[in-house]
């Protein structure tokens, strides 16, 4: 583990979680090389997997295969297999048009997309409606209000980058934005570079 994983690690004070690469599903998002913001719009979304809340066990059929090391993105139709043997299936999803993604299966579902960078850059990632993301298995905090001031630096790869949200309350809306500068500081709900 290089000294930024491990920064990063104790920084978010868990532990690194890497996706293995898999087959690239069809809704994939193209993000050029000249800094620009990337809207994340169409994607892929399945229904809550998994018991949450105010409980002695967690139990969720996606974080499980991530943790056993099985987890590729989806395609369309694939199935996931709860714990009492019943299945949910990966959907297409679209975002309206204010950007936001609307639907009942984000009601403690999940919602995936993938990224092709044609080179690698730091991004910020500025999504609302999430509990948390896993951005190329590296987990990371979410705005489950909607408050829109959760702005995360992240690493966007060459290559295929994969976003897997999970959302709480029905809607989320994520978008990738270039980071001004070499440093970020956060400070009231807006990003500020540095050089």
């Amino acid at each position: 583990m290089n000294s930024k994983a491990l920064f990063a690690t104790v920084l978010l004070g868990s532990a690194v979680l890497f996706l293995p690469p898999g087959d690239t599903p069809p809704f994939v998002l193209a993000a050029e090389a000249g800094g620009k913001a990337i809207a994340l719009r169409e994607g892929l979304v399945v229904s809550s997997v998994g018991r949450y809340g105010r409980s002695p066990t967690h139990l969720d059929a996606v974080e499980a295969q991530i943790v056993g090391g099985n987890w590729k993105a989806p395609n369309k139709g694939v199935k996931v297999t709860l714990s009492d043997g019943s299945t949910r299936s990966w959907d297409s999803i679209k975002a309206g048009a204010d950007g936001w993604f609307s639907n009942s299966a984000l009601r403690g579902g999940y919602a995936s997309f993938v990224v092709e960078a044609d080179a690698e850059r730091v991004m910020v990632l500025e999504a609302a409606g999430h509990a948390m993301v896993y951005f190329n298995g590296e987990p990371r905090a979410g705005d489950v209000y909607s408050h829109g001031y959760v702005h995360v630096p992240v690493l966007l790869r060459k290559g295929a980058n994969n976003l897997l949200f999970h959302v709480a309350r029905g809607r989320l809306k994520a978008d990738l934005v270039p980071a001004k500068g070499r440093r970020l500081l956060q400070h009231g709900g807006r990003h500020r570079a540095r050089p």
